[in-house]
């Protein structure tokens, strides 16, 4: 599995399920605030890509 694949179905059915935008600007707003909410939590990507059992170079 690839490590984006975990990362959007973590953002889809965990923290987006209900998540019911009426405008454009909303959905786009709402991605955003789940984008940031990546970059705080570097430790949540590293995990997807341990999971994904990718080796990567040191």
């Amino acid at each position: 599995m690839n490590p984006d694949e975990l990362v959007w179905s973590a953002l889809k059915y965990q923290r987006l399920p209900n998540f019911c935008p009426k405008t454009e600007e909303k959905i786009r707003e709402g991605v955003k605030r789940e984008l940031r909410w990546l970059q705080a939590r570097p430790d949540f990507v590293a995990g997807c890509i341990q999971h994904a059992a990718i080796p990567l170079p040191t």
